[in-house]
């Protein structure tokens, strides 16, 4: 039979003690605060709990009557044995002892609901205690996400785009921060999407780096040339293309803005400030300086100016010779990466002394070295392109008797390099019938101005040099043009010329 201690404690007896187990007597125990020793046996622990009851009174027998009552208010049937008759007592006695009895019972229901709320709060603390003990008994060597599945998340990170690098990351934190995925587990989600040189600048890592998801994105970024000075020098030199609208180039060169400010950290009205003022007075200094505060990564312009005035005086032999007679100078302009000219005076001597780095003669430098210049010259000196001798008319519509009196009009020679076909502007539907003469020797293929509406639409925004049998190079515009023939159709770049021959 199962030991329950409300039931004790409303009817306590010693019969009942004796059939207890000694974990039962334990309880007992500790709900009557009664001490009990460390090595003390049943036996010896159902003696102590009898003497100590007895002494609180919990085993005294009372009257019939009274234990009836009691039994009434507590709930449990009164015991079979007569109690001995109360002689000598008044009417008034018995009341006032039945109403004692009364308020020991109740006393006896408020100890059992605070030993129900005792009960209860131990069994809460040893829940807890059994929650809370495999984590401390968790091995040091087992890492904080091994209860997150890897696997059931995999397939929601996107796929790693090496042309799209920058906007990978956004997309892959807004994601992580919308799912909730721990922090500690995004570098081993990342690296199981990555490709190419990304996936090479990471297995390169240490182990303790590669589970920081802060240090992989800013080594990926690294290896991209995904920096503040690449953001900065593609926001400068983004242009219009001849197929892009301006709503499209508008849309592009804002987003380049604002991933510059975002490489920078910009996000307040001085932060963009210092950001312009950095940047035209870094164009304002030669490129050693330049290349000094970048090492330095101020990001004021006052910081820029002091350490600039600091590395001038440190490194003043690079920027002036040192001058111990009278020097004969002459002025020489040299002009720095921005495009700003600035005047440098050189010593006569100094240049008779220090020797060319290109030619390793004296006398001169080799900014001034004249067999660089010819070199120079010699490859900038671009090579024009061959012109393809087309003979483009515009066929008449009226009539293809025109057409066929005009192709007798060419000589027999050309005839087997002749065909038909059409032409528009790239958008335009209206096309217009052409004669082609093909040359295979050309790498430019012309046409006449006035076949086609040319305009600025049309303009590639770039001029091609042709070079024909006159020796003479002209420069010629190239215009984006829709080709049909039965060689080959599609858009191309022609050169457009007032006249052909």
């Amino acid at each position: 039979m199962e030991f329950k201690l409300e039931e004790f404690t409303l009817g306590p007896s010693i019969d009942t003690l004796k059939k207890c187990k000694k974990a039962d007597l334990v309880v007992i125990a500790e709900s009557f605060d009664v001490d009990v020793p460390v090595n003390i046996n049943k036996q010896g622990l159902m003696e102590l709990l009898i003497d100590k009851l007895t002494e609180k009174g919990l085993f005294k027998e009372p009257a019939p009557a009274v234990e009836a009552e009691l039994g009434a208010l507590a709930g449990t049937p009164a015991p079979l044995q007569a109690l001995p008759t109360q002689t000598g007592m008044s009417a008034e006695e018995l009341k006032l002892t039945l109403r004692i009895r009364e308020v020991e019972v109740r006393n006896r229901e408020l100890e059992v609901e605070a030993m129900h709320l005792r009960l209860k709060a131990i069994e809460m603390e040893r829940g807890a205690a059994v929650a809370a003990s495999p984590s401390a008994t968790q091995s040091p060597s087992q890492s904080p996400h091994d209860s997150f599945d890897v696997s059931r998340h995999i397939a929601l990170v996107p796929p790693f785009r090496e042309s799209e690098v920058d906007s990978y990351f956004n997309a892959f934190e807004r994601i992580a921060a919308t799912l909730k995925w721990p922090k500690n587990v995004w570098s081993l989600l990342l690296q199981c999407k990555l490709v190419g040189k990304a996936q090479e600048v990471c297995t390169s890592l240490s182990i303790e780096d590669s589970l920081k998801y802060d240090v992989i994105k800013a080594t990926v970024l690294r290896a991209y040339q995904l920096v503040p000075e690449a953001y900065r020098q593609k926001f400068r030199k983004c242009e219009k293309t001849a197929t892009q609208t301006y709503g499209e180039f508008a849309r592009e060169k804002g987003a380049l803005f604002d991933k510059w400010c975002q490489a920078c950290k910009v996000e307040t009205f001085d932060g963009l400030r210092e950001l312009l003022l950095m940047e035209e007075f870094k164009n304002q200094l030669p490129d050693k300086i330049v290349i000094y505060l970048n090492e330095q990564k101020v990001v004021t312009i006052a910081d820029a100016a002091v350490l600039a005035d600091e590395f001038t005086l440190t490194h003043v032999s690079v920027f002036s010779s040192p001058v111990r007679r009278e020097p004969v100078s002459t002025d020489r302009r040299v002009r720095s990466p921005n495009g700003a000219r600035r005047n440098v005076t050189a010593s006569a001597s100094a240049r008779e002394t220090r020797e060319c780095f290109y030619c390793h003669e004296q006398g001169h430098l080799i900014g001034a070295c004249p067999t660089l210049k010819r070199k120079g010259q010699i490859k900038q000196t671009k090579t024009p392109a061959p012109i393809n001798l087309i003979q483009i008319q515009p066929l008449s519509d009226k009539s293809t008797k025109v057409v066929e009196s005009k192709k007798a009009q060419i000589d027999s020679v050309f005839r087997p390099f002749i065909s038909d076909g059409s032409c528009s502007i790239v958008g335009n539907e209206k096309s217009v019938p052409i004669t082609i003469l093909r040359d295979t020797g050309a790498m430019q293929s012309l046409i006449r101005g006035s076949v086609l509406p040319f305009s600025a639409q049309s303009y590639c925004g770039t001029d091609v040099l042709v070079w024909g049998v006159k020796m003479s190079v002209i420069r010629a515009p190239l215009h984006l043009v829709q080709i049909r023939s039965q060689f080959v159709s599609g858009e191309f770049q022609i050169a457009v010329r007032p006249e052909l021959p």
